[in-house]
């Protein structure tokens, strides 16, 4: 099975594509939009307004964390580096995504951290139930008028068991009762099939393609957009 790469990434570093798009690799150069106030001082309180971002605070953590009989979602620590560089730079995942946002662990622990405390994202490590060992990475990126966007990525070892499907369902019901989302989306590399596969099972439709939208390890490409409101029947 494929790595499941999914949504845009654009923040930080590797999953770029679909699924496993999100969370470090992410192939772009930002995760979500800024707030107007911050990119630009010329504009009047009027303009902003019209430009809402999602989450003003910080994102906080899902509090019991989310979790299955099989696997728990918590944030990233600086001994997950070793197996996450792995996954992303493993051959099946790679093409998906971008590398990791710093060179060690503590970097990256930092990185989420002031991302997570900004409002633009939300990364968390798919981890056994029972070991605690990673199995994968799962990230909530904040956009504009009360949306969100998701990025998955699963290592080859724990794939083909519906883990990022059952992570994708978690995190996007969290997010609509928790957070007050009203869309959350998602994008996978057309030919990531997948991850396309693991967007549909968790009740995201497809809206069509999104011409040369994603940045991956310098290369452009096209993107399959899927999205899901709080008022679609569930999966």
């Amino acid at each position: 099975m494929s790595p499941l790469p999914n949504s845009e990434g654009l923040l930080r570093r590797r999953f770029a594509h679909s699924a496993v798009e999100s969370r470090r690799r992410l192939g772009s150069s930002d995760p979500a939009p800024r707030h107007p106030a911050v990119v630009s001082s010329e504009r009047t309180v009027a303009q902003v307004s019209l430009y809402p971002h999602v989450i003003r605070k910080a994102i906080p953590y899902p509090k019991p964390p989310l979790a299955t009989e099989r696997f728990l979602l918590r944030p990233f620590r600086v001994n997950d580096f070793e197996i996450a560089n792995e996954v992303g730079e493993d051959p099946s995942t790679a093409r998906w995504v971008n590398a990791l946002p710093s060179s060690d662990g503590a970097g990256v622990v930092r990185f989420n951290e002031s991302k997570r405390r900004g409002g633009s994202m939300l990364d968390l490590v798919i981890a056994d139930r029972i070991s605690d060992a990673y199995l994968g990475e799962i990230l909530l990126f904040s956009r504009e008028w009360q949306a969100g966007e998701l990025a998955y990525v699963v290592a080859p070892f724990a794939r083909g068991r519906g883990i990022a499907t059952d992570a994708l369902k978690l995190l996007t019901r969290w997010a609509f009762d928790q957070l007050g989302l009203q869309r959350l989306q998602l994008k996978a590399d057309p030919d990531n099939a997948a991850s396309q596969r693991v967007a549909e099972k968790a009740g995201y439709q497809r809206e069509g393609l999104l011409r040369s939208s994603f940045v991956v390890r310098g290369r452009r490409s096209d993107s399959v957009l899927y999205s899901r409101l709080p008022t679609d029947a569930s999966p």
